[in-house]
């Protein structure tokens, strides 16, 4: 593992080697310190070491330069840096060593003054306190995957585009905090904060009042087929939260080599689609790393491709109050056609999930999974159920394709259930014809 840490300077050649020294001091060589220069050109004074990748290039402000420069960093781990501050020598070996299985953290900023400490910044995390004025201080590190998934530095809060960024990681995941000091900020009449105070905090009041962030979960129950993940894993790329459900028929190092942040859950118990996918619901909710249970859930087939950005689609379409998915089908009973959301990719808000479970209805989720042990038509009684309840189908035209019936071949008597499960659909079809309540 390597820590990038990544810098943007600009026209401090009186601090700027003061910073860079902090960084050769390290006392752990797992590092790399990556520059951009969107100033006059201080190459003459970047020391020539290996580790040190120099770039000049112009910028449109602070956000744009400390972007580019991160998209310098090569290493798994990521810290941007003042070029007016300094770093404790223990920083690199204190990083890597702590953020563990998090995806993101941050340890205490001296705030100091020609050489003198002031006060401390960074605390136990608090995503209220958070919301209300930015607390952390400069030493905060991440996951480089992190902002791949999340976005970077948005130059529309130039001014407080950290703040921005790390409230966005706290709304997705919650950081681990390393009570030490390991940045020292310097304070001086030239720091972007005094120079730019006005700017920082018109910046800092449209975040504090802007939408939350909404977070998306996937959950998706897996059985065989190994050549899907490398697929299924960049359509979920962009997930705040990934539980895929192991019900077997692969060899025991398969799951090693999914990303650390998704939760693998091996199922022990009844491994129909409806099951699995009430279990993957009741564990979504208790991730470790997770601030709080997602606000949308996305039940997703492994046997998919996507650009995913389509994620980015989900977040921004799902709403309460309705079932969202790329593809409406239609089945036919009795000469009744019924609408439904096709079970391969069905999106709604937490909340909408949450009024589909019947608490007495034998099972334990939005699925029917004490009707349904098999595949098929669990998706059209779960939508039938949903128009019951005053609950739309809508169609969402998002990037991504069902390659189709790959996963199904490998289930056991799955075509068994085509057959053997229709008759509860057609049951709950007669009570709805005779006028039965929802």
């Amino acid at each position: 593992m390597k820590l990038s840490i990544f810098m943007a300077t600009r026209n401090r050649p009186d601090l700027l080697p003061r910073a860079i020294e902090s960084v050769l001091a390290q006392d752990d060589d797992r590092w790399e310190l990556c520059i951009l220069d969107n100033g006059f050109t201080v190459r003459t004074l970047i020391p020539d070491d290996p580790r040190i990748v120099y770039h000049w290039a112009s910028a449109t402000g602070p956000a744009d330069a400390f972007q580019q420069a991160l998209e310098l960093a090569t290493g798994d781990v990521v810290m941007p840096m003042g070029d007016d501050d300094t770093i404790a020598p223990h920083t690199v070996s204190t990083v890597l060593d702590g953020i563990g299985d998090a995806e993101w953290g941050y340890a205490q900023t001296a705030f100091q003054r020609d050489g003198t400490t002031l006060f401390l910044l960074g605390a136990e995390w608090s995503l209220e306190r958070m919301r209300e004025d930015y607390y952390l201080g400069g030493a905060v590190f991440w996951r480089r995957s992190l902002t791949d998934r999340l976005g970077g530095f948005d130059t529309a809060f130039d001014g407080a585009a950290d703040y921005d960024l790390y409230l966005r990681f706290g709304e997705a995941h919650t950081p681990v905090f390393i009570p030490e000091v390991l940045y020292l900020y310097n304070d001086h009449p030239g720091t972007d904060t005094n120079v730019q105070a006005a700017r920082q905090r018109d910046a800092a009041e449209r975040i504090r009042r802007r939408a939350r962030r909404r977070t998306v979960g996937v959950i998706t129950p897996w059985i065989g087929h190994p050549e899907l993940l490398p697929a299924y894993a960049a359509a979920v790329e962009r997930a705040d939260q990934v539980v895929v459900v192991d019900n077997g028929g692969n060899d025991d190092d398969f799951f090693s080599k999914c990303p650390a942040r998704w939760m693998v859950a091996e199922n022990e118990g009844e491994k129909g689609f409806a099951a699995s996918n009430n279990w993957g619901a009741w564990l979504i909710q208790f991730l470790d790393g997770s601030a709080a249970a997602p606000d949308i859930v996305v039940f997703l087939n492994n046997d998919v491709q996507a650009d995913p950005a389509w994620l980015d689609a989900v977040r921004a379409d799902v709403q309460n109050g309705a079932l969202y998915g790329p593809s409406i089908g239609t089945q036919t009973l009795n000469g009744v056609p019924i609408p439904y959301v096709e079970g391969w990719c069905i999106a709604a808000t937490r909340a909408t999930w949450e009024s589909l479970t019947v608490a007495d209805g034998g099972f334990l989720g939005p699925w029917d999974q004490e009707r349904f042990p098999k595949p098929y038509w669990e998706d059209v009684e779960l939508s039938l159920r949903a128009i019951r309840r005053g609950i739309e189908l809508r169609r969402a035209p998002w990037p991504i394709r069902h390659i189709g019936g790959v996963s199904t071949r490998t289930v056991p008597g799955a075509w068994d259930g085509f057959n053997d499960q229709r008759f509860h659909v057609e049951a709950d079809l007669k009570a709805i014809m005779e006028g039965a309540p929802a």
